[in-house]
């Protein structure tokens, strides 16, 4: 592949991963899930670089349709990826964005099973305590 062609890739995939219909969106989901970059995203699918631009480019398999595997392997015999992460990466991606459209515009419950005791009752603590 030409360095213009690279690029042009690059360029027409960046676009893609704002939108569902790409699988470059899904990538740029689980890069982020994973904080992976292109080289360990690349290692992770088994694949090169300039493939994995290419990729991207792919419309995304619905994890929901009869036609799911069958859409999986078409990817990994025309882009030769390690199809168990494939199916990974989609699998994943589909199930975090699955929770995220389930929660309100607000999620601090989430937020709050996160968090230790409230700080009052710490400070309260210390001052029995010494």
């Amino acid at each position: 592949m030409s360095e213009r062609s690279r690029d042009l890739t690059a360029n027409a995939a960046a676009r893609a991963a704002g939108r569902h219909f790409y699988l470059a969106s899904a990538i740029a989901t689980f890069q982020e899930l994973r904080h992976m970059d292109d080289p360990e995203l690349a290692r992770f699918l088994s694949c090169s670089a300039d493939m994995l631009a290419r990729l991207r480019l792919c419309r995304r398999p619905d994890v929901d349709s009869p036609d799911f595997q069958s859409d999986v392997r078409q990817i990994v015999h025309a882009f030769a990826v390690y199809p168990q992460s494939l199916l990974q990466l989609l699998r994943e991606v589909s199930s975090i964005e699955a929770m995220r459209e389930s929660q309100p515009a607000t999620s601090t419950g989430f937020l709050m099973a996160a968090r230790d005791k409230p700080r009052r009752r710490r400070h309260h603590d210390e001052e029995k305590g010494g």
